[in-house]
């Protein structure tokens, strides 16, 4: 289950199974660069790397370096979430598609080395994305992007 806990101008907060994120770059241009940390219920933060935007600008699902976390659990944590909210990520798509001059710049700032789009997202070529956008509309699978997603692990 899916919950808004707080909404302010510095921070969002979210719960999902028993973890909690929140955003801490606020003065991102795009929400596709935000970070996050999650909390289980004891304080031991790990970086997270975004996986998909859901409900709006609100991420839930999060890659982590912790040591008991494996693909197969990851992978089905972002099917499961594509299922529940196709229709959004399916937008949020659409939407990064039209950043065209962030688009380029992204692309730009990729080919000369740049390492810090690490969302699964952010670092596919402008013609990656339209081509997986391209299939959704084709097939609307929502196991093609959940696979999509799950194979871009850093």
């Amino acid at each position: 289950m899916i919950r808004k806990l707080k909404t302010s101008k510095k921070e969002d907060f979210l719960a999902y199974e028993g973890y909690f994120y929140y955003r801490n770059r606020p003065d991102s241009v795009d929400p596709a660069y935000w970070r996050y940390k999650f909390y289980k219920r004891k304080p031991n933060p790990c970086l997270g790397k975004v996986h998909e935007f859901l409900n709006g600008n609100i991420v839930v699902i999060c890659e982590h370096n912790h040591p008991k976390d494996n693909t197969a659990t990851e992978a089905i944590r972002i099917k499961n979430v594509l299922k529940e909210n196709s229709t959004i990520v399916y937008r949020f798509l659409h939407e990064l598609l039209k950043e065209q001059e962030l688009t380029e710049k992204i692309i730009a700032d990729l080919d000369a080395g740049e390492k810090r789009y690490e969302t699964p997202i952010t670092i596919l070529r402008k013609r990656q994305l339209k081509n997986m956008v391209s299939e959704y509309e084709q097939y609307g699978s929502i196991e093609y992007l959940a696979a999509i997603s799950a194979n871009f692990r850093f």
